[in-house]
C-alpha cells in the first residue's frame, strides 16, 4: 500500500520494474483480494467482469495490431508497444486460468474486518499479509513488495491508542501522543511489523516445496522507514533479512556491517539489488542511479557485493 494514495484502490507504490518505471499498488486487502483473485472469485458480479475485461482485451489486442500494421517508423513503434503490452496481459491471464484449481485453493479467507473500508492500520497489515501469503502459496507471483508504512502515515489500531490517528511523521519528530512517548510509539509499530514477518516465515515453512519447504528457496527483507536519523543522508539504512537454507545469496544467520560511506568496500543499496538480481538470473550490469557524491572517492559503484554471491 502507498499512504499517500488511496487507501481503498491501487495508488503508485514505492517499487519499481525499471528506470522511471513504478510498480503499483493495493491499499487494501479487500481490493488485492478482489483483482488477484478475481478469476476464481465465487461472486456472479466478479465473475461477469473479469470475462469482460477478457473480451475487451481481445478486442483491443487485435485492433491494435491492425493499426499497427498500417504505420510506420516512431508511431508504429509506439503502437506495437502497446499492441505487445496488451498482448504480454492476456498471455498473463491464460497462464492464470490454467493455473485455476491451484490457485482456489490458496484464496485467502478473510474476516469481514479486514475487508471493511475503515479497518483500522494494524488489521489492514494483517489482511494484506494474508493476501500476500496466498498470492505467494498459489504461484501468483514470486516477488511481493509491502509497504506496511511510511513517514506520511496516520496509523489507527495501536495498542493503547486505539482511537488516535497517529502521524508518524509527528512520531518521527519525538511527539507524545495518546500519553505515549514517541519511542513506545515507533516501538509499538515495529513490533507488529515482526508479528507479520513471523506469520509469513511460519506459513511458508509449513508449505512443501520440492525436498523442503517454499521459505528454504524465499527471502524476506525488512526496511527501515528512514536512514541513521528522521531527517537521513542515508549513510546508514540497517534492514533484516531473513534467507531460506537454499536462498542464492549468501546472507544467513548473522551481522554484517559494510564499510562506511566512501571507504574502500562501500557498497550502495544499488550494489544489493544487482546482487539480488544477478544471483536470480538477471545479469544487470547495475540497479538504480548511481550515487554521484561519491566519485571524489574513486571506487566503483556498479555490479553486486560478490561476497553476498554463492559460488
Amino acid at each position: 500500500g502507498n499512504a499517500r494514495g488511496s487507501l481503498d484502490g491501487v495508488a503508485t507504490g514505492f517499487s519499481a520494474r525499471g528506470p522511471q518505471q513504478p510498480n503499483y499498488a493495493f491499499g487494501s486487502p479487500r481490493v488485492a483480494l478482489q483483482e488477484l483473485f478475481k478469476s476464481v472469485s465465487d461472486d456472479p458480479k466478479a465473475r461477469t467482469q473479469y470475462q469482460l475485461d477478457r473480451r475487451v482485451l481481445d478486442f483491443i489486442a487485435g485492433n491494435e495490431g491492425s493499426i499497427a500494421d498500417s504505420l510506420s517508423g516512431v508511431e508504429k513503434a509506439k503502437v506495437q508497444n502497446y499492441a505487445d503490452s496488451v498482448e504480454a496481459i492476456r498471455e498473463r491471464n491464460r497462464k492464470i486460468d490454467a493455473m485455476a484449481s491451484t490457485i482456489r485453493k490458496h484464496v485467502p479467507q478473510l474476516d469481514a474486518k479486514y475487508l471493511d473500508p475503515a479497518v483500522s492500520t494494524f488489521d489492514r497489515q494483517i489482511g494484506h499479509t494474508e493476501v500476500l501469503l496466498g498470492a505467494l502459496i498459489s504461484g501468483l507471483t514470486n516477488v511481493v513488495a509491502f509497504t506496511v508504512d511510511e513517514l506520511g502515515h496516520r496509523y489507527t489500531g495501536i495498542p493503547g491508542i486505539e482511537g488516535e490517528k497517529v502521524n508518524m511523521h509527528d512520531v518521527g519528530h519525538g511527539k507524545s501522543i495518546g500519553g505515549l512517548d514517541a519511542e513506545t510509539i515507533r516501538e509499538l509499530a515495529r513490533t507488529h511489523h515482526m508479528t507479520l514477518v513471523d506469520r509469513i516465515v511460519k506459513r511458508l515453512k509449513s508449505v512443501p516445496e520440492g525436498n523442503g519447504t517454499m521459505f528454504d528457496n524465499t527471502m524476506v527483507f525488512y526496511f527501515p522507514d528512514g536512514g541513521e536519523t528522521h531527517h537521513s543522508h542515508g549513510w546508514e539504512y540497517p534492514f533484516i533479512i531473513l534467507s531460506g537454507d537454499k536462498a542464492r545469496v549468501d546472507l544467513r544467520r548473522r551481522y554484517i556491517r559494510l564499510p562506511n560511506y566512501g571507504q574502500p568496500g562501500h557498497s550502495t543499496l544499488g550494489n544489493l539489488y544487482t546482487t539480488l538480481l544477478n544471483a536470480y538470473g538477471n545479469p544487470v550490469e547495475h540497479y538504480g542511479a548511481l550515487d554521484t557524491g561519491l566519485t571524489r572517492f574513486g571506487h566503483g559503484q556498479t555490479g553486486p557485493i560478490k561476497q553476498f554471491l554463492r559460488v
